[in-house]
């Protein structure tokens, strides 16, 4: 299991320092699982140039002014994919989030965290909602723009919750106003459709992904919207 995952590794570092527009590395280990079946192919061979993968399986040629890279008994895996993260947290609970820190420490941390994932073997993530809205569209951003380094995102910009759901923070003292909280679909009365169109509306502004929760999660919200339901991950 340690040379599986040093393999995934080996395999994020090399996405997270793309090489030379042109250049070839070809990755060697002793076994391969690809995921296009339940083979184990040995030996494994990878061969990529720039940021694409030409070639996998240990019959893959390599071209002679390839840079190779032997990983000697590693198992190389695709990347993973990690359904449902929230890579701006920073660690402790939202509701203390919302009165302790700033949007500044959530894209900080989502930075670190950006990382930290993709050197596990994550190379791409859905992310279910920031406490400090739209701090992980930024992320997104930083990383599609090579900024900082880290796995590609789905985003939701911002939580959707009825009341008494996760993203609810009317359970603070009514003495204590959190403005930032105006995520609620079903509306403050509970009065319905009307107000749960309003509440999705917002936060999936054109900047998020469509539907970062899943089709069964967001399908009647989409429905009250008029738009068609989207959880496309094919190009993970």
């Amino acid at each position: 299991m340690r040379h599986l995952f040093a393999a995934a590794l080996l395999a994020t570092i090399v996405g997270a320092q793309p090489p030379a527009p042109g250049s070839t590395i070809v990755v060697r280990a002793a076994h391969l699982i690809s995921a296009t079946n339940d083979a184990v192919t040995s030996p494994g061979v990878v061969v990529i140039r720039g940021d694409k993968i030409l070639a996998v399986g240990g019959s893959a040629a390599v071209p002679a002014d390839a840079r190779v890279i032997d990983l000697g008994a590693a198992t190389l895996l695709p990347g993973l994919i990690d359904l449902h993260t929230h890579l701006t947290s920073t660690g402790v609970h939202w509701e203390e989030e919302l009165l302790k820190t700033t949007p500044g420490q959530a894209a900080l941390h989502g930075a670190h965290n950006a990382l930290i994932t993709l050197m596990a073997g994550f190379t791409t993530c859905r992310d279910m909602g920031p406490t400090w809205p739209f701090t992980d569209i930024d992320l997104r951003k930083a990383i599609d723009e090579g900024v900082v380094p880290g796995p590609r995102l789905q985003v939701a910009g911002n939580y959707v919750s009825p009341t008494g759901g996760a993203g609810d923070a009317r359970q603070f003292s009514i003495y204590v106003d959190v403005p930032i909280v105006r995520n609620l679909a079903d509306g403050q009365a509970g009065n319905g459709y009307p107000s749960a169109k309003g509440g999705v509306t917002r936060p999936l502004s054109p900047r998020a992904d469509r539907s970062p929760t899943g089709p069964c999660a967001w399908r009647g919200l989409c429905r009250i919207q008029g738009r068609p339901c989207s959880n496309d991950l094919s190009s993970a």
